[in-house]
């Protein structure tokens, strides 16, 4: 068995059976791994190998069907993490990582959301600077060669907390990292809050069109195209679309 000193070298370690047999009550009788590690000075890679991995088994689908609408109701986060004794990486995969649709519960909550919250006003200045709001052209094969049109709202900054701020707050997107170019040492790596459903999109938009000012007519060209999606008008779609590269040219 090895461990790591506070020099981050490694130190080797014997562990008796005495210890091997308390370890094991120890973790049964419910102490957390880390305080483990901590009383028997062992290392992580050791503790996966002695002891196995907690897994609740009371997390039902009724369960999770709570917690999805406790998370998309305006719960904190903390709250629900303290409420279901959960870890933020287990909550991650029940309301983000298993790429289910977004829920209703989700547009609710923006619906209800106040037009005239002040962090509103910051996100909408946020993405005129260092935002998008943009209608991509695609070809897929299962839309038979038509041309597919699809909306995408976005938020880069170097900082990583902006971006979480800004996902915990509507509660849905994704966090990308963009690692700079290697020619280019003086750049740093950027964090992009990305955000492709189109309910969540438009829900969004309602919310920031009057706060936006570099970036109102695209707003106003995303809420076109959704509704021409909605009523499956493709001749419409492209006429937006064709709108769009001529407000993107002018900018």
């Amino acid at each position: 068995m090895s461990i790591r000193d506070g020099k981050g070298r490694f130190q080797k370690t014997e562990l008796t059976k005495e210890d091997l047999n308390n370890i094991k009550t120890d973790f049964e009788n419910g102490m957390k791994i880390k305080d483990i590690r901590k009383k028997y000075k062992i290392g992580a890679v050791t503790s996966r190998k002695l002891l196995p991995r907690r897994r609740r088994k009371d997390m039902t689908k009724e369960i999770i069907k709570k917690l999805r609408n406790d998370y998309f109701s305006g719960i904190s986060i903390k709250e629900i993490l303290n409420k279901y004794n959960i870890s933020p990486g287990s909550l991650y995969k029940q309301t983000k990582a298993n790429r289910e649709p977004c829920p209703d519960s989700c547009i609710t909550f923006l619906k209800k959301m106040n037009p005239l919250n002040p962090k509103l006003f910051y996100i909408a200045g946020f993405i005129d600077a260092d935002g998008g709001i943009s209608v991509i052209k695609s070809f897929p094969k299962w839309y038979k060669g038509k041309p597919y049109f699809s909306s995408q709202l976005t938020a880069c900054n170097t900082n990583k907390q902006v971006i979480k701020e800004i996902k915990n707050f509507f509660r849905w997107g994704s966090i990308f990292k963009i690692k700079p170019n290697p020619k280019h040492r003086q750049y740093r790596k950027l964090y992009r809050w990305c955000v492709n459903n189109q309910k969540v999109i438009e829900q969004i938009l309602i919310l920031l069109y009057n706060k936006l000012i570099v970036k109102q007519k695209r707003a106003d060209l995303v809420l076109q195209i959704i509704n021409a999606k909605k009523e499956k008008n493709i001749e419409k779609q492209k006429e937006i679309y064709q709108l769009y590269r001529n407000e993107m040219e002018k900018n």
